[in-house]
């Protein structure tokens, strides 16, 4: 055999080799070609679905905190009030710095009316409201100013009595000073209430409850808050009535005979708490059990009475 014809033979052989060794190649490529593909149509699926997914618990997360920033705007437009009354017993610097705080809150609440209904942008809210609240709170323990003026009106009381047995003039003048002092000593021993939160619960396990703002769950309503310091009023037992609103404007109550005397009139209570003051500021709660009634849906309110005076109020929703 020729040497060309071994030779040839030869490139044939190699030529054969090298096209298997690319078609090998190309198979192994397809197949990885069609694994990647398969992997990424995957990918994209599981994508689609979370997307889907994350859409849907949006909705429900909107829905959910449109009525917890509902509760959040009512709590600042009381504690807004709250800072009002505050306001008119206080001195000009204390004035002044109160305002600031109401500015505060109004850009607050603006913000979220105008603002994304997150959890995330819900929760921060909650921060600075607890913020302002913990700033009111100073502010009731700082303001001393009406009663100190009411101890000295009281103290002066006898003194301006002594003088009542001059002439005709002069004791209905000092009468009629007495009286307008004797408002003045009346208003001073108003108890305050700050800050006041109402809210339901519902029943767990053990006979334990927990917060809740579903209402057919709910099995009590409670109103917890602080009495402020108060050096006028007369210490000892007094009892705190809690008036619980429904959205149709009825006192919730499981006896109708539930009736105070205030100073606009008789009003029903829900229920109520008696509590030893002792002019110091106490932290109480008052609960007032549902007992198989059915609660409806909306904005509840809750009132607090004692001595025949508001001493503080809130609101709440339930869906």
């Amino acid at each position: 055999m020729s040497e060309e014809t071994i030779s040839s033979k030869k490139n044939n052989g190699a030529f054969i080799a090298v096209i298997l060794i690319l078609t090998l190649m190309l198979g192994a490529m397809a197949y990885m070609w069609s694994e990647k593909n398969t992997a990424l149509n995957s990918c994209n699926n599981k994508r689609k679905k979370a997307e889907l997914e994350n859409k849907q618990m949006t909705a429900l997360a909107e829905e959910h905190l449109g009525d917890m920033s509902d509760n959040l705007l009512n709590d600042m437009g009381l504690m807004f009030s709250n800072y009002e009354e505050l306001k008119q017993n206080g001195t000009e610097d204390q004035r002044q710095e109160i305002e600031a705080q109401q500015k505060q809150i109004v850009e607050l609440m603006e913000k979220i009316r105008k603002g994304e209904r997150t959890a995330a942008a819900y929760y921060e809210a909650r921060k600075q409201n607890k913020q302002l609240r913990e700033i009111m709170r100073g502010y009731v323990y700082e303001i001393d100013s009406l009663n100190t003026l009411n101890l000295n009106l009281q103290n002066n009381l006898d003194q301006t009595t002594m003088y009542l047995d001059r002439t005709s003039v002069e004791r209905d003048s000092a009468k009629t000073l007495a009286d307008q002092r004797n408002e003045k000593i009346k208003e001073g021993q108003r108890l305050i209430a700050y800050p006041v939160r109402g809210f339901g619960l519902r029943q767990k396990l053990g006979g334990l409850t927990s917060e809740d703002n579903k209402a057919r769950r709910i099995v009590q309503i409670a109103a917890e808050f602080t009495i402020a310091e108060n050096a006028l009023t007369n210490p000892g037992n007094k009892n705190v009535y809690l008036q619980v609103i429904d959205p149709s404007g009825k006192t919730l109550q499981n006896t109708s005979s539930n009736i105070i005397t205030t100073e606009n009139g008789k009003v029903p209570y829900s229920d109520k708490k008696s509590i030893d003051y002792r002019n110091q500021r106490i932290d109480v709660t008052v609960y007032y059990s549902v007992r198989g009634q059915e609660l409806t849906r909306g904005n509840y309110k809750v009132q607090l009475f004692c001595q025949g005076q508001l001493i503080g109020k809130d609101s709440f929703t339930l869906k």
